[in-house]
C-alpha cells in the first residue's frame, strides 16, 4: 500500500563540527518525529561552497521544497530543541489560518513585553517581534518555493552587499522580503522562545509558559555544559 503523503517533514542542518551540541538537539528532534509520525531529515554537510553556511541552510529546504511530497517543511536550527514533545505541528499552524511560512520571533518575552534582540530589525520591521529565521514553517507551495527562491535571489543579486555581513540570512530577510509579503507571512508568538542571550535576565525575567520550542544560543557558546541524553536545557537552573 502506498504510503499517504505526510504532512510535515522536519529538516536540521548540522556538521561534524557542532556535534557536541547537536547530537542531542537531533535526537530530540527525532523522537519527537517519530513519535507524531512527522518525517525527519539531517543534512550534515555545507551545500553552497561560495556562500556561508548559513545560505546552505536555506538551500537545503530550496532543494526539499522540490523533492518532498509534505504539506510543510519546518527548518529547525541545530541549537533547538522540543520543550513540549505533546505539542503537535498541527497546533502549530493551525493559529496562522492561510499564512504560509511562519517565523519564530527575534525578541524575547520579558516581564510580559517584546523586546527585539537585534534594534536592526525592530527599525527595518518596524516592529518589536521581527523574524527569526532559526525556526521557521514554509507551506510547501507555489509562494512558498516563490518566497526561498526570492530570499536566495536577492543575496545572490540585489542585496548580495548584505549576504556575508552578520546577520546575513535574516538581514536580507528584514529588507527585502518580510514587509513586502505581511499578507503570506506571519511571526509567531510563545511557541518558540528564544533563550540564552543574557543568563540574568533569563532567570528573572524571560516567560516561557507555553513553549514548544526552546532556541538556546547557550550551546553555541565555547564551553558550554554537556547537555543531557534528552537534550534539554531548561531556561531556569
Amino acid at each position: 500500500m502506498e504510503r499517504a503523503m505526510p504532512r510535515f517533514e522536519v529538516v536540521m542542518m548540522a556538521t561534524a563540527e557542532i556535534a557536541h551540541y547537536a547530537d542531542p538537539t537531533r535526537r530530540s528532534w527525532e523522537r519527537y518525529c517519530r513519535r507524531h509520525s512527522y518525517d525527519f531529515l539531517l543534512f550534515d554537510r555545507k551545500i553552497l561552497a561560495d556562500m556561508h553556511i548559513n545560505w546552505s541552510r536555506l538551500e537545503m529546504i530550496r532543494r526539499r521544497q522540490r523533492a518532498s511530497r509534505a504539506e510543510w517543511i519546518v527548518l529547525v536550527d541545530a541549537d533547538t530543541f522540543v520543550a513540549d514533545e505533546e505539542f503537535t505541528l498541527e497546533s502549530l499552524v493551525a493559529p496562522y489560518g492561510d499564512k504560509e511560512v511562519l517565523f519564530a520571533p527575534d525578541a524575547a518575552r520579558r516581564f510580559g513585553i517584546w523586546l527585539p534582540l537585534d534594534l536592526k530589525g525592530l527599525v527595518v520591521c518596524r516592529t518589536r517581534r521581527p523574524p527569526n529565521g532559526g525556526f521557521v514553517v514554509v507551506r510547501n507551495s507555489e509562494f512558498g518555493r516563490y518566497f526561498f527562491d526570492r530570499w536566495m535571489s536577492l543575496a545572490r543579486g540585489p542585496l548580495r552587499h548584505m549576504a556575508d555581513r552578520h546577520p546575513r540570512t535574516q538581514g536580507i530577510l528584514w529588507k527585502g522580503l518580510y514587509r513586502q509579503h505581511r499578507d503570506r507571512v506571519a511571526v509567531m508568538h510563545g511557541e518558540v522562545v528564544r533563550c540564552g542571550t543574557n543568563r540574568l535576565l533569563d532567570r528573572i525575567s524571560l516567560d516561557q509558559a507555553g513553549a514548544f520550542v526552546l532556541h538556546d544560543k547557550r550551546l553555541t557558546l565555547p564551553g558550554a555544559p554537556a547537555l543531557a541524553e534528552r537534550g534539554l536545557v531548561q531556561v531556569t537552573r
